[in-house]
């Protein structure tokens, strides 16, 4: 996280923030945030293309999953993966 730039770090935030806990495993539970990327780039104050590339670079980091891809302005759905400080 110390390493991400501005959009990345707060598209992150945004999500873990909004995500909720959902049936899975009792040992590996699933933290889910449904969103569209229009209400991400309105919430963070960035363009849509930005949140779409943030994105892309959380899931190639393995620090985000999308379950539900969303077309623009529909609704899709991530999985937060959360870490533990002692991992970075």
């Amino acid at each position: 996280m110390r390493t991400l730039a501005r959009i990345p770090a707060l598209v992150f935030i945004v999500l873990w923030r909004d995500s909720k806990l959902t049936k899975g495993k009792a040992k590996n539970p699933e933290y889910v945030a449904t969103t569209s990327r229009t209400s991400l780039a309105n919430r963070i104050g960035c363009s849509e293309s930005g949140v779409t590339k943030a994105v892309k670079l959380l899931k190639s980091l393995g620090l985000l999953r999308v379950i539900r891809n969303g077309r623009p302005g529909l609704i899709a759905q991530y999985q937060v993966r959360y870490v533990k400080p002692e991992e970075g």
